[in-house]
């Protein structure tokens, strides 16, 4: 197991940075959801950048290739509810069978929930160590490998990072993201 630690060394606005590098899609009208209610389903809240960033982009992917999860969808590949569930079982799985996994596992104290997945199966998690989840920072575990990632800022604050190109998540591949970020909207079905 090898857990590479990045500190948040930039404490600009992942938000408003977002926005600049990857404007939200053409036409696409923002979304409002019942977060009191989706929260309730899942058990747990969820960090307002993560709302915020759902509610502006909607359901879907970075360059082809990050694929964001979604509280709503009927697509059972990316909904949050059933990715947390079939990742962390996945997860308790191969701790079980004797690889190190460096974070509890939700709902154990302090353990990681997922909220995003690459096309190679490499997934990102909040590690929930603190109460406040915009207190939450990101970890990356590589696809089948022991390889963790630990970013000490926020979902935005992560993306903000790699989009920008100030960051190369070691575990990601070199032509991501693109030159021009965009994000596509995925369809329902």
């Amino acid at each position: 197991m090898r857990v590479q630690i990045w500190p948040s060394i930039h404490p600009v606005s992942g938000l408003s940075e977002i926005a600049l590098l990857m404007p939200p899609p053409a036409g696409h009208e923002p979304e409002y959801f019942d977060w009191s209610q989706i929260e309730e389903d899942l058990g747990i809240h969820l960090p307002s950048d993560y709302k915020w960033f759902l509610e502006r982009y909607g359901m879907g992917e970075i360059d082809d290739f990050l694929l964001l999860f979604h509280p709503t969808t009927t697509n059972q590949h990316i909904n949050l509810k059933n990715q947390i569930a079939e990742t962390l079982w996945a997860l308790r799985v191969v701790r079980d069978d004797g690889e190190q996994v460096p974070y509890t596992i939700f709902p154990e104290p302090g353990g990681v929930v997922p909220w995003a997945r690459t096309d190679n199966g490499d997934v990102c998690y909040w590690l929930t160590h603190e109460p406040d989840p915009d207190s939450w920072i990101v970890v990356v575990n590589e696809s089948r490998g022991p390889e963790w990632v630990a970013y000490g800022g926020s979902a935005t604050e992560f993306l903000a990072e790699v989009l920008s190109g100030r960051r190369q998540v070691s575990i990601f591949p070199e032509n991501f993201p693109s030159p021009r970020p965009t994000f596509t909207v995925l369809p329902e079905a």
